[in-house]
């Protein structure tokens, strides 16, 4: 007899049943033995499914070496369910891949396998950029300084190589020279870049050159605002060298030859001529009667710190004074001797070339000289303490020349009055005399003479010599004309005439003419008296 039953495990599972077998003689002897009964019910496996990583546009077979095998049915490679999908197709990432396969009892498994998909790109050269360098470090080169590659697979272990060579160009040339950088990854992708290496050789330039004219026993330095540069060296002013010598005691054309070298051994080499003139004669101010220029333009015209130009010192006619090219010592006391003094600055300009300062100095009695300063810009260490002296901002004037400014002076073609300023004044009462009244700029007196300075015999031959003498700043009353000019002769002419006490505005120079028309009237009045 057999007692017991047996059933289906769940899929994926084993289930152990027991049987009990029976049997009785015919002596009454029995024998029972149990059976144990297990009942599989596996699910199949797909094996062969390993992740894999390939090139973007790689063909890969997702049949190759995976199998489906079942515990009960054995291998059932022939039921699995591929994906369907053409891997050389897929973009560059992670993708999952679903695998599927089914046994005889109905029993489903499904597997994921992982493809990765990498990009098949070259490797990438870096750093391999055109360059410009110079002759002198075509020895010391690095072809491969700061050079690398880059890849996404092949991080490390490529190899860089380059071919091409650099030269040496002849002075004063650039040269252009190729080099070939390449390199090839593991999937065979080769990058190759040409970069261009430009060589320069130039020659070093000297430059602000100019030639120079110096008076006798002036100062001068060969290298002051001289400059050297070189396209590999950058400032080499401190290689230049001057030959040849300039005896600045000695009138003469003095030829000076300038050189400079630079790292790669090129020479540039330039001319230049420095003229030393006589100096200009002049008469000292001091040495003028009543001269009322101050003691220190005194000082500094007779010591050749500036040359004199043109000028008076009056408000109308002011004194125009150059600095000399002269060591900055001497400028500097020059300028500290002029701050000391009681001075008026006017006005800082920038005309053509020139640095130009306007100032007034009192000087005895109230009065002043007005001094026009300047220095060409040329003597760059000289114009930058002009215009530190001045403490003003500079005004650029774009005049063509840079003239003697007379800022107050009046210059009138023809200045007529009918009642003043005649050829001749005629008066019945004198015998038609004619009296010409004439007043002159620079003449030690403005005379008024009537006819000769005689008078009738009938005030018993007196002679009446009336000179009237008026200080009009160098402005002259000629006929009909009033012209105000200016001495430019290159010897120093100071008027012995002391100016007019305090400041001379421009209106008051118009009182001037009438002021002498009216003690012309005067004389004729009291000889007529006189006659009477």
């Amino acid at each position: 007899n057999v007692s017991g039953n047996i059933g289906k495990p769940k899929p994926g599972t084993n289930e152990k049943y027991t049987l009990t077998y029976s049997v009785t003689d015919s002596d009454s002897n029995t024998t029972t033995v149990d059976r144990i009964v297990t009942v599989t019910n596996q699910l199949p496996q797909i094996l062969g499914l390993d992740d894999v990583t390939i090139k973007k546009g790689t063909k890969f077979d997702l049949q190759n070496k995976v199998l489906a095998t079942d515990y009960e049915d054995k291998n059932i490679t022939n039921k699995i369910v591929y994906p369907s999908v053409d891997v050389s197709t897929l973009d560059t990432g992670i993708h999952n891949l679903k695998y599927s396969v089914e046994d005889s009892d109905k029993n489903i498994t499904e597997s994921i396998r992982t493809i990765k998909i990498l990009s098949n790109e070259s490797p990438v050269i870096i750093g391999a950029d055109d360059i410009e360098i110079g002759v002198g470090q075509v020895d010391t080169f690095d072809k491969m300084d700061g050079v690398s590659y880059t890849d996404d697979i092949d991080t490390t272990g490529l190899t860089i190589n380059v071919s091409g060579n650099i030269g040496k160009p002849k002075p004063g040339t650039n040269e252009k020279y190729t080099l070939t950088y390449s390199v090839t990854d593991s999937d065979s992708n080769t990058t190759k870049v040409d970069r261009i290496i430009t060589v320069t050789n130039q020659l070093p330039q000297i430059s602000k050159l100019e030639d120079i004219v110096i008076k006798k026993g002036q100062s001068i330095d060969l290298l002051q605002g001289v400059t050297a540069t070189d396209k590999e060296d950058g400032d080499i002013t401190k290689n230049i060298e001057v030959i040849g010598t300039v005896d600045t005691n000695k009138e003469g054309t003095y030829n000076l030859e300038y050189k400079v070298e630079d790292s790669d051994k090129n020479i540039t080499k330039s001319s230049r001529i420095v003229v030393v003139e006589k100096i200009d004669e002049v008469i000292p101010p001091d040495e003028e009667e009543n001269s009322s220029i101050h003691p220190v333009i005194k000082e500094a015209i007779n010591n050749n710190l500036v040359r004199f130009i043109s000028g008076t010192g009056r408000i109308e006619d002011p004194l125009e004074l150059e600095i000399n090219n002269i060591s900055d010592d001497k400028v500097d006391n020059l300028l500290s001797d002029l701050k000391a003094l009681e001075i008026r600055i006017d006005s800082l300009e920038d005309k053509y070339g020139y640095t130009v300062v306007k100032f007034a100095i009192s000087t005895e009695g109230n009065e002043e000289n007005n001094i026009i300063l300047k220095v060409k810009n040329d003597y760059r260490n000289i114009a930058d303490k002009l215009k530190e002296f001045s403490g003003k901002t500079n005004d650029v004037v774009e005049d063509d020349n840079i003239s003697n400014d007379k800022d107050n002076n009046i210059n009138n073609d023809n200045a007529s009055n009918n009642n003043t300023n005649t050829d001749n004044i005629n008066n019945d009462n004198t015998n038609d005399e004619n009296i010409n009244s004439t007043i002159n700029n620079g003449k030690e007196n403005n005379t008024v003479n009537g006819a000769n300075n005689k008078v009738d015999k009938d005030i018993n031959d007196d002679t009446i010599d009336d000179n009237i003498s008026n200080d009009l700043d160098n402005n002259t009353v000629k006929k009909d004309n009033i012209n105000s000019n200016s001495d430019n002769n290159d010897s120093i002419k100071f008027d012995n005439n002391k100016p007019i006490k305090g400041n001379l505005k421009i209106e008051d120079k118009f009182i001037i003419p009438y002021i002498g028309v009216g003690l012309v009237l005067l004389f004729l009045l009291l000889r007529t008296i006189k006659k009477k």
